[in-house]
């Protein structure tokens, strides 16, 4: 059914609900929170410019170069790998949409940024703010007795300060002829062709970095985790790169393809640790019939990935992290399970015509850092100085908007 609701039916269910939050925040003008129209067409149209399949594998040099700055931070200091992969996922974004970096761990970018994150997560995750969609009155509540609005425009003027900040750093360079190639920089060059300008360009760039950012992050942090909590996972998918890689070359993208098990620990993970575990709400544009029931227009439809990856009727032990079920079943699913309309791992980037553009991009990263870790790293858990037993990790997630694994 979520299939035939969110695909199937994606031209009447691409629609966003309303939200005050994301009204103050945006003013319409970020992809992921934009309402499904004209502007957001226009946005969607240029984000497939950086974004899509081909434009993503020209970006495949930053990540490699990225990666293996990830890889020595976390050879000269491994205690911190937690901020060596927030480092990672940051760089990438930055450089791949502004033609910026951050080549250190401890660049106040980076903390600023993951600040920025779990603000909005906060905002406009459930109880975040009063339900002023549903009780309007309570959007004319003056400012002083309404602190979440205060929040929402403290953290705007943080946003526009960050990012148009990047832009203008973009400028400089254009300016003085030091072209990177960044995706801004054709923004800023072509954006008329999209109706945006320079004070709607940065929305862009926030949308790619906030959403690219703090969703490999996560993932990548999860994979350590299962990966230190599993090891016996850990050890084949080690032997497994060891028999195709070797020890003298530095895994490809290539290399992939040949390795099936790696393919499913990447799949399982998905599956077990959503990063995106109920998404953005999705909303009826139109009265649209789903399963033989009617979503009425407006109505908001929750996506949720969390429960439909431990359905029992599709997963044998939905709650084990199995990665061998996608060896026996191409997505994971127990003998004898429907797979009509089955693509992927069900909606690890959404669904329909809202699924995530940087899809590409973020599983270009995944799986280069997932065959690097594994070639370059041995994993074990810290031992206890007194007692020389291992020190269990908690391997629990902090659920707002997106999933994140608690540091280690």
């Amino acid at each position: 059914m979520a299939r035939e609701c969110f695909e199937s039916n994606s031209a009447t269910t691409s629609g966003r609900p309303e939200s005050q939050v994301a009204d103050i925040l945006f003013e319409g003008h970020e992809l992921a929170f934009s309402k499904y129209g004209p502007r957001w067409k226009n946005l969607r149209r240029a984000a497939h410019r950086l974004l899509s399949n081909d434009a993503s594998r020209a970006h495949l040099p930053i990540q490699r170069a990225e990666s293996s700055s990830m890889m020595y931070d976390i050879l000269e200091d491994p205690r911190n790998i937690y901020k060596h992969i927030q480092r990672y996922a940051v760089s990438v974004a930055l450089s791949v949409a502004f033609g910026d970096r951050c080549p250190t761990s401890d660049d106040p970018m980076i903390e600023e940024l993951f600040q920025m994150n779990r603000q909005l997560d906060k905002l406009v995750g459930p109880g975040g703010h009063p339900p002023v969609e549903v009780f309007g009155f309570l959007a004319y509540i003056p400012e002083r007795w309404a602190s979440w609005k205060e929040s929402c425009r403290s953290l705007r003027a943080r946003q526009q300060k960050y990012f148009l900040n990047l832009v203008d750093r973009c400028l400089d360079r254009m300016s003085s002829n030091k072209l990177n190639g960044s995706f801004m920089e054709y923004l800023l060059e072509h954006g008329a062709e999209y109706e945006i300008d320079r004070e709607k360009a940065y929305y862009l760039g926030m949308s790619f970095i906030t959403g690219g950012s703090d969703t490999t992050a996560d993932y990548l942090q999860f994979f350590v985790l299962c990966m230190l909590e599993n090891p016996a996972v850990l050890a084949k998918a080690q032997q497994e790169i060891d028999d195709v890689v070797g020890h003298e070359n530095i895994p490809e993208l290539e290399d992939l393809e040949n390795l099936p098990y790696l393919r499913a620990v990447i799949s399982e993970l998905h599956r077990y640790r959503p990063v995106a575990p109920i998404g953005i709400p999705h909303a009826a544009t139109v009265d649209t019939m789903v399963g033989g029931y009617l979503i009425p227009k407006g109505s908001m439809i929750i996506m949720n990935t969390w429960a439909i990856g431990r359905r029992k009727e599709l997963f044998d032990d939905p709650e084990k992290f199995l990665p061998e079920r996608f060896l026996t079943s191409e997505f994971g699913l127990k003998p004898g399970a429907d797979t009509t309309g089955f693509r992927d791992t069900p909606f690890a980037f959404g669904g329909g015509r809202r699924v995530c553009p940087a899809s590409y991009l973020a599983s270009n990263s995944i799986a280069l850092n997932a065959m690097n870790l594994l070639w370059a790293f041995g994993f074990n858990l810290p031992k206890d100085p007194n007692t020389g037993l291992s020190i269990p990790l908690d391997t629990n997630d902090t659920t707002d908007v997106v999933s994140h694994a608690r540091k280690y």
